[in-house]
């Protein structure tokens, strides 16, 4: 099992790479993530739990690029409606409408990481590299829109 802590290192990913409209509608202010590898499936799973506020009270969902992962499950408060195309879960918001208030969802996921990850089964190891953000969803997206 994998912990990992990270606290406003997107600000460094977010000049590198360009982000949706919908994903200047929220400030991501903390991730916590437990991420738990497979080595012999070469697969993870694992929950974010995402700490953000809102920029703009009109918003009806937030988005977070998720790579090759498949969502199982997002809460809230409670279960929290979501779906998910071309790489990237869609989260319904209808009761967020707070400005600069914080806010948690917490993500289960599972899946065979496109990139970020590299298993070897024979030596029971697995290595992170550069790309390793594809482990878990997070508020980029990897596409230019």
């Amino acid at each position: 099992m994998i912990k990992l802590f990270c606290r406003h290192w997107h600000t460094l990913l977010f000049t590198l790479l360009c982000i949706s409209r919908l994903q200047a509608q929220i400030d991501v202010l903390h991730y916590k993530a437990l991420i738990e590898p497979d080595i012999q499936n070469k697969s993870i799973k694992g929950k974010v739990i995402i700490s953000f506020s809102l920029v703009d009270n009109k918003i009806e969902q937030v988005s977070f690029s998720c790579s090759s992962l498949v969502v199982d499950s997002v809460l809230g408060n409670k279960a929290v409606p979501f779906y998910q195309e071309n790489n990237i879960i869609y989260i319904k918001t209808p009761g967020l409408k707070k400005v600069n208030t914080n806010y948690e969802v917490e993500i289960i996921y599972h899946g065979k990481p496109a990139r970020g990850v590299q298993f070897f089964p024979d030596l029971s190891q697995v290595y992170t590299i550069f790309g390793w953000f594809a482990t878990m969803p997070l508020r980029i997206n990897l596409r230019l829109i």
